[in-house]
């Protein structure tokens, strides 16, 4: 009986390895394919036809960010753009601030033909050229409504939809705006991306990315889809999800480029086990057990056999770290290769926090 438990346990684990480590390098293909791409789809953006009216991309804010942030945001390599933060302004401690920062003047609310704005109390824009970009409304509505707000006074004809912690990379619109432009014929509703938490980010995040199982994602959805869908609301099964994840919805032409183009930092974090762990993790109790099972039965020859499957596995979770640090790395900056080599050595056991630094990935 043991016999047959061990040549099960080592099969599954040789199993397991060999679908991990293909999967591993489907991901770095993936990311090299989709860096290729982008770079002939920049190449080509001066042979761009007729431009639509509404060619651009309105990013909307839930909640006030930081003037940090808010400088961030407005520095990004694309040419049409625009910031739509929307906020109840008398519950953010430093709405007045940034007001003033920005030079922000009331205007009219547009009549609204897509959702009602009644929720939203004033309207502003910058007084100054260099800050027109930006738009703030004062909305007192739940989530979903003040959502639909922020689309009605948007500008453009593609939005996304960030919270005030996360900063986007430089490149991210001009990537992102890259992906809808390949698809000539407009089959692409959305795009989605994965988004790094800078405080924790190290082989866990990136194993994840690699493998296309990551949990935090930006999405840049055509606005007139967003409103044909209904718009935002707890009953609207499309729109709803939006800011979970895209990937999960039949039906949606979905593009998904697997490279990190946001971060997150000082959000409130739960512990989260990657899917490579809870699998591995279950093979090493099961391991172990046949492993006990063996010793008392005296067994050496399973014994000898078990231990080099467990390190079978730790070996190949090791090669999957490095793999996975070393393809990400080239998308984020600069991680120190002491830490890409002795990270994935500790990965198998707890989540590692990295290093990586949030203005070395705004530079990239």
């Amino acid at each position: 009986m043991i016999d047959i438990i061990v040549t099960i346990i080592v099969i599954l684990a040789m199993l397991w390895g060999a679908v991990r480590l293909g999967k591993t390098f489907h991901g770095i293909r993936t990311l090299s394919l989709s860096r290729r791409k982008f770079v002939v789809l920049r190449n080509m953006k001066g042979q761009r036809g007729a431009v639509q009216a509404d060619y651009g991309v309105s990013v909307i804010v839930t909640g006030m960010p930081t003037s940090g942030r808010l400088e961030r945001l407005m520095g990004l390599d694309f040419d049409n753009y625009e910031i739509v933060v929307v906020s109840d302004l008398q519950t953010e401690q430093h709405a007045q601030e940034i007001i003033r920062r920005y030079s922000m003047t009331r205007v009219n609310v547009p009549a609204a033909a897509e959702f009602r704005c009644d929720a939203i109390r004033t309207l502003l824009r910058s007084r100054q050229r260099r800050y027109r970009k930006l738009v703030i409304a004062d909305c007192a509505a739940p989530p979903a409504a003040a959502l639909n707000c922020a689309i009605s006074v948007s500008s453009f004809g593609r939005i996304m939809v960030i919270d005030r912690r996360t900063c986007l990379n430089r490149g991210t619109l001009m990537r992102m705006d890259a992906e809808f432009e390949s698809c000539s014929d407009g089959m692409i509703c959305a795009v989605s991306a994965p988004v790094i938490d800078m405080n924790t980010f190290g082989c866990d995040t990136a194993v994840e990315i690699v493998a296309g199982e990551y949990s935090r994602h930006i999405s840049m959805i055509d606005r007139d889809y967003a409103i044909s869908t209904g718009g935002f609301s707890e009953d609207n099964e499309y729109m709803a999800r939006m800011l979970a994840d895209l990937r999960d919805i039949p039906g949606l032409k979905l593009s998904v480029i697997r490279t990190p183009l946001a971060t997150c930092s000082g959000a409130n974090r739960t512990f989260r086990v990657g899917g490579t762990r809870i699998t591995v993790y279950l093979l090493l109790c099961v391991t172990a057990v046949a492993t006990l099972l063996s010793i008392l039965a005296r067994r050496w020859d399973l014994i000898a056999t078990l231990l080099l499957t467990l390190w079978m596995l730790y070996f190949v979770m090791v090669a999957i770290g490095i793999l996975s640090l070393s393809a990400i790395q080239r998308e984020t900056g600069p991680y120190p290769i002491v830490k890409t080599l002795l990270e994935p050595f500790v990965y198998p056991f707890y989540p590692q926090k990295g290093s990586l630094m949030e203005k070395n990935f705004s530079k990239s």
